[in-house]
């Protein structure tokens, strides 16, 4: 008996929900036309599928062409597919439907940014942050504004403020920051700003503040007037030459030793493009056991430097006073002439022409002149941490002794390969050939030496990025048709050096 009253019940609840949902569907169709629509549209943007998004959009929009929201979307659905001036015209008439639509003028200010109306940009860029001072990519596109319009100042301002809001946006932040200092001509802010970047940004970003720095670097070196250099190594060498003089003399032994050497250069005019200066060099090579090969060697200099991109013409003009054991050895009288052509960015050649005229106090018969020419050529491969060189050379030696007369012949190749960690790793081969011009007084017949030297280096910043440590090897091997000149060598040291 109770069974039919039950389904009665169950039969109304059931007819009284269709009713409500109807009655639900109803009252939306008549306030929200093209609801279904947008809904489908905005599913589809969500998931990265522009084309389908805006298929419905469009659809939402013909059903009920009065909604903010609905244009809203489909502008910004063109500006996912780059479609910008379409996406402008729905901003548009998103803005005229309901101005308040959170992230509607910041929309349109990406729009006139991609346009490139940096004016305008800036002015809506302005006005979202605001309304909304949290939004940071606004503010750093603001800054994006400013800098496009030359604005310097200001868009370090943002591009500092929205780097220090959000790590995400940091890297970017920053590298702008350094070009901004760059136009605001302080160098060392920008200096900063770069090596923050390439030491924590990856990928093209990291390459191009790299780069950013080396220019920045190059600047700094060139407004200041003094360079400083020093470089000491501690080595063990398994045959001890008189190095860089004469490998003619060498010792058959091995040695523990120590090496220093000393740079200073010092601009004092600048007029345009012409520079001169003085500088002065110090090398001090002193051994363990083997006292007698102990070398010092005093370098007073003086240049002149012409610039005219992409050309560089330098004269140097230097005494070389050599001390051996504490005992005056050599003067040495040098002109160094040097043309430098940077052919682009990543390439350039240098030409050299070096003369000197030598007085030796201990060896007789080594009194004469030198003269040189040296060609070398160096390249950065684009987006690569990784530099090539290489040179050739030709130098004639002529001497009051015919035993020291030649004719020599050199080239070299090598690299410089960036790695990770701010570790250089630097390759280095080379050969060298001497055709002696007459016949050996001492063993009646001409001499014919065939050299070779193959370099590796490691080196790593350390403590601090003024001050670099490097492990050197040097496998050195002289060939001579006069065995008693034949000879080979290994040395291997330990390196520490700075610049200033």
């Amino acid at each position: 008996m109770l069974l039919f009253p039950l389904q009665l019940s169950c039969s109304l609840r059931f007819a009284l929900c269709i009713l409500m949902v109807l009655s639900y569907t109803a009252t939306c169709a008549a306030g929200q036309k093209g609801a279904a629509y947008f809904d489908f549209g905005v599913f589809a943007f969500e998931d990265g599928d522009y084309e389908g998004a805006k298929k419905n959009f469009l659809k939402a929009i013909k059903e009920n062409q009065d909604n903010a929201d609905y244009h809203h979307y489909l502008g910004k659905t063109y500006i996912k597919t780059e479609s910008f001036q379409e996406a402008e015209k729905a901003l548009n008439q998103s803005l005229a439907l309901q101005s308040s639509i959170e992230g509607l003028k910041y929309d349109m200010a990406i729009v006139q940014y991609r346009l490139g109306i940096y004016p305008t940009a800036s002015f809506l860029f302005a006005e979202e942050l605001a309304e909304n001072p949290s939004n940071v990519l606004a503010q750093y596109y603001l800054g994006i504004c400013m800098y496009k319009r030359k604005q310097f100042k200001n868009a370090l301002e943002h591009f500092e403020t929205a780097a220090n809001k959000n790590p995400s946006i940091k890297p970017n932040g920053y590298f702008y920051s350094g070009i901004c200092y760059m136009q605001l001509k302080d160098t060392e802010k920008a200096i900063e700003k770069f090596s923050w970047v390439a030491d924590h940004a990856q990928d093209e970003l990291k390459i191009n503040a790299e780069k950013w720095l080396q220019s920045a670097q190059a600047i700094e070196k060139a407004d200041n007037p003094l360079r400083l250099n020093l470089k000491i190594s501690a080595q063990y060498d398994d045959n001890v030459a008189l190095e860089p003089l004469d490998q003619d003399v060498y010792a058959d032994e091995g040695d523990f030793g120590f090496t220093a050497y000393f740079s200073g250069k010092y601009r004092l005019i600048q007029y345009g493009d012409l520079s001169s200066g003085i500088g002065y060099n110090h090398y001090q090579s002193t051994q363990i056991d083997l006292k007698e090969y102990n070398l010092m060697g005093s370098i007073p200099n003086i240049y002149l430097k012409y610039n005219y991109n992409p050309w560089i013409l330098g004269l140097t003009l230097q005494p070389i006073y050599y001390w051996l054991d504490n005992e005056k050895y050599m003067l040495r009288k040098q002109m160094n002439m040097d043309l430098v052509w940077n052919f682009t960015d990543a390439f350039s050649n240098r030409y050299s022409l070096v003369l000197y005229d030598e007085t030796n106090y201990i060896t007789s018969g080594r009194n004469g002149q030198n003269t040189q020419f040296l060609v070398d050529a160096f390249y950065r491969i684009p987006n690569k941490n990784l530099s090539l060189l290489g040179g050739v050379g030709l130098d004639q030696n002529t001497t009051d002794h015919s035993d020291y007369k030649y004719l020599g012949i050199q080239a070299k190749i090598g690299a410089a390969w960036r790695l990770p960690w701010d570790t250089l790793f630097s390759p280095t081969a080379k050969i060298y050939s001497k055709q002696y011009s007459h016949t050996d007084s001492s063993y009646d017949i001409k001499r014919d030496d065939f050299k070779y030297e193959l370099m590796t280096s490691i080196s790593h910043k350390i403590l601090y990025k003024w001050l670099t440590g490097s492990i050197e090897y040097k496998y050195t091997k002289n060939d001579s048709n006069i065995s008693v000149y034949s000879y080979q060598g290994n040395k291997i040291s330990f390196s520490i050096s700075t610049s200033y």
